[in-house]
């Protein structure tokens, strides 16, 4: 059986909204680091209530990677997508797994598998879309 565009659709919004709903959920007891702060604002205007931090703090990738596991045991990932971005999320991967950090990449690689969006600044805006798109 040959699916529709609204099939499509509908199954993009569920994927979507079931990724931003469980991972509200898992910020309540995992951080999310950000590169800025209008990462930070997309992500609490779809609903993140849990830590948020951001890696344009001042400090290095390296003493932020060190702070960072110092407080937690695991931290979820969210750089934009862009080269820069990927950059960023490999080097504080290896650094904060160097640490003995836990380090969850599953909401970034989602997102981008999900949205056209180049960083994440975009995701509110793209989820609103996303929910007005007429079935």
């Amino acid at each position: 059986m040959r699916r529709t565009k609204n099939d499509r659709a509908i199954s993009l919004r569920d994927r979507v909204m079931g990724l931003i709903v469980e991972y509200r959920e898992k910020n309540l007891r995992c951080p999310i680091v950000v590169e800025g702060e209008r990462d930070c604002r997309s992500l609490r205007s779809l609903g993140f209530h849990g830590d948020i931090y951001k890696v344009n703090s001042g400090l290095t990738l390296a003493e932020f990677s060190e702070a960072m596991a110092r407080g937690h045991r695991e931290l979820i990932l969210l750089m934009d997508f862009d080269s820069k971005g990927r950059e960023i999320t490999e080097r504080l991967r290896v650094l904060l797994s160097s640490e003995g950090c836990i380090v969850d990449l599953t909401m970034w690689k989602r997102t981008k598998e999900m949205l056209n969006i180049a960083e994440v600044e975009e995701m509110h805006s793209a989820v609103e879309r996303i929910n007005q798109t007429k079935l």
